[in-house]
């Protein structure tokens, strides 16, 4: 397997190496959705370049759409994103990243499929979106037990048929 810095250009290949790097280690093992545990300085002391490099690294694999970033509610670019999730859920097994979980790839998918149409901040609580300031969705299985708030819905994977505020997340692909 190629490393990521033969497969991108030696400028963005450095940073393509800290995100994988960043996705492979996450805040919890075998995390494939980034967690952005480090600080902006740390990355930039580890590429031996400038934070607002980083920054804009980070952001060039986001219009090169490689990557999503997603915020905590109120802050943007430049600030630091609150995770980083591959732009397309199939580039998670291409990866071959160790320990892929569902969930990881759910949560891909689900910010890929409304990353278009839609505003995306993730919220305090795992797993679970604030969509367009209003909506929390939760992305789950169907044996993940969520207290039923104003205002949230289910995205729910392993299901096929939704009720009441539970929907299969394979019908958010229609949204693509």
């Amino acid at each position: 397997q190629l490393s990521p810095t033969r497969s991108l250009p030696q400028h963005v290949g450095i940073m393509g190496a800290t995100v994988q790097d960043e996705i492979w280690v996450g805040t919890q093992p075998n995390h494939i959705s980034v967690e952005m545990q480090s600080t902006n300085t740390e990355l930039a002391e580890e590429i031996q370049t400038s934070r607002a490099t980083v920054m804009n690294y980070i952001e060039y694999l986001e219009e090169a759409r490689l990557i999503n970033t997603i915020y905590r509610e109120g802050n943007e670019y430049p600030k630091k994103p609150a995770a980083i999730y591959l732009h397309d859920s199939n580039l998670v097994y291409g990866m071959q990243a160790p320990g892929i979980t569902t969930q990881n790839v759910m949560e891909t998918f689900f910010v890929n499929v409304m990353w278009r149409h839609h505003k995306i901040n993730s919220t305090r609580r795992d797993g679970v979106f604030l969509i367009d300031g209003v909506t929390n969705v939760c992305v789950c299985d169907r044996s993940r037990r969520v207290k039923n708030a104003p205002n949230t819905y289910l995205a729910r994977y392993q299901t096929e048929v939704g009720r009441d505020n539970e929907i299969p997340i394979w019908l958010f692909g229609f949204l693509y």
